[in-house]
């Protein structure tokens, strides 16, 4: 399981991980600031390692803290 931490345009971060196909993400559930997604990778460490590379090309994380962890 993937866990993005971001008090901010969560939205748009469940958006942009769940338009991905290799590795695919599918948001499970929020709690707090905490957003958790299922992923098709068989190597979490990687899929968080592209969640986080992906989000941090999206103009609107520019001016936003967020991190990305498995859990």
């Amino acid at each position: 399981m993937i866990c993005v931490n971001s008090p901010f345009m969560q939205k748009e971060i469940i958006a942009v991980l769940e338009s991905l196909e290799n590795p695919a993400y599918t948001y499970i559930k929020k709690q707090g600031i905490q957003l958790y997604f299922e992923t098709t990778s068989s190597n979490e460490d990687e899929a968080a390692a592209y969640a986080k590379k992906v989000l941090k090309e999206q103009s609107f994380a520019k001016g936003i803290a967020f991190s990305v962890l498995t859990r």
